[in-house]
Parts: C-alpha cells; sequence; structure tokens
C-alpha cells in the first residue's frame, strides 16, 4: 500500500500518516475520487483538465461545467457532489485565490472539493498548504511528483485529505498500484531534496519572454498565467 512513502510525505507535509494516500500519478488519484463517489454530482469549471470528467463519467457522475466565474460566486453549488480543482490550472494556468477557496470549501461542507496542485511547484502564486485538510474534512489535495521531479514515465503522486475520506479513497485502489521503482525514486527524491532543486523564476521569466515574443509576432493572443504555461488564441 506504499505505506513507507505515504508516511515519509505525511510527515513532510504536517499530516498525520493516514492522511496520505499514494497514487500511480496524479491521473490515479482523480479515479479513484471518482470511484469512491460513484454516481455522485461533479462540477468542474472550464477550461480544464479532460482527466477529471472522464473519470466522472466512467463512474456514472453527472457532471457540470461551469466558468471559473460562476464557480467563484458559489453558483450551483448547493447539495452534496465534488468541485474539481486545479490551482495552477490546466490548461490556462491561472491560480485560484487561496481566500476565495477556503471560503467556498468552508460554505459548502457537503461538497468535497478535489484540488489538483500537480503544477504547485511551478508557481509563485499562494497556494492551499496541505494541513488545510485538517481544518475542511472535505478538501482533498492531489500532487505530482512526476511533475515536480520530471520522471512521468515512472508514475507517482500522492493526495492528501482527512484520515476518513483517504480510508474511503484508498479503499478503491488496487494492490501494487504503484510500482518498486517509483516507490523507490519516491524514497530517493525525498532523502536528497538538494539534487532537485530548479530554478523557478528562470523558468517564470522565460515563459513570460516567450509569451511576450509571441504577443508581438500578431495574429497571436496569449492569455494572463500565474505559471510556465498558458493558452493562446489564433
Amino acid at each position: 500500500d506504499a505505506g513507507g512513502l505515504g508516511g515519509r510525505i505525511a510527515a513532510r507535509c504536517g499530516v498525520p500518516a493516514g492522511s496520505v494516500c499514494v497514487t500511480s500519478g496524479a491521473t490515479e488519484a482523480f479515479y479513484l475520487v471518482a470511484q469512491a463517489f460513484a454516481g455522485a454530482n461533479s462540477t468542474v469549471p472550464v477550461p480544464a483538465f479532460s482527466e477529471y470528467a472522464d473519470a466522472c463519467a466512467m463512474h456514472r457522475h453527472r457532471v457540470r461545467r461551469i466558468s471559473r466565474e460562476a464557480l467563484l460566486r458559489g453558483e450551483g453549488l448547493d447539495g452534496g457532489g465534488l468541485v474539481w480543482l486545479c490551482s495552477p490550472n490546466n490548461p490556462d494556468g491561472r491560480a485560484y485565490p487561496v481566500d476565495a477557496l477556503r471560503d467556498m470549501i468552508g460554505t459548502f461542507r457537503e461538497r468535497v472539493f478535489v484540488l489538483d496542485h500537480s503544477y504547485g511547484a511551478f508557481t509563485d502564486a499562494p497556494l492551499l498548504d496541505d494541513r488545510e485538510v485538517l481544518r475542511y474534512p472535505n478538501l482533498v489535495v492531489v500532487h505530482s511528483m512526476t511533475k515536480r521531479y520530471g520522471m512521468p514515465g515512472l508514475r507517482l503522486g500522492y493526495l492528501v485529505a482527512s484520515p476518513g475520506l483517504v480510508t474511503r479513497i484508498a479503499a478503491c485502489r488496487m494492490p501494487w498500484s504503484v510500482n518498486a521503482l517509483a516507490l523507490a525514486a519516491g524514497e530517493y527524491v525525498l532523502s536528497y531534496p538538494e539534487e532537485f532543486v530548479f530554478d523557478r523564476e528562470a523558468v517564470l521569466a522565460e515563459a513570460r519572454r516567450f509569451r511576450r515574443r509571441l504577443d508581438d509576432i500578431g495574429g497571436v493572443e496569449t492569455s494572463p498565467s500565474d505559471c510556465h504555461f498558458f493558452l493562446a488564441r489564433l
């Protein structure tokens, strides 16, 4: 069950060991959550990573797509179900204001908020801390070690939530879903963090330069972003 690595991640996040579930990339986390709440109502602000709706469809969710602005106004969030968020968002790179997230999560407590932080290492924007799950039992935060440490072929991620939510979600996981090489890599990157420091400011500066050069070409209109990727309209 990847409990050894899960315990190390929990200690690093400052949450109890039972608050972490290690997964085969962030994508497995999305499908496990959808399975654990099969048949639920799900709200997905668009544009969004397609795997959220795909996971929901596989497990018979009723999916409602709304705009980011409508979500921040709390439209249609009354009642139970799930809300799928990504910050910074894939594909437009925009981060959600943390105060607005706290207000939503605290107000609509019958909703489970699935917050994808796969690109959290690639932004300077403030993000919710993993320890917020101790305050909000209706919050699930998903991380991608695959992206943070540049090892997509190995598939490694994890989710952080209250122990009760983790128990419900992990019950859907098949045995040995995370392979031994991924677990070994996870142990290594946590043991030697100094080997995996990257220059985030340089990456963001290059992204901004790239956006400016695209805008200068003409015929390309780029959108604001809080990380190293962005949408462009041709």
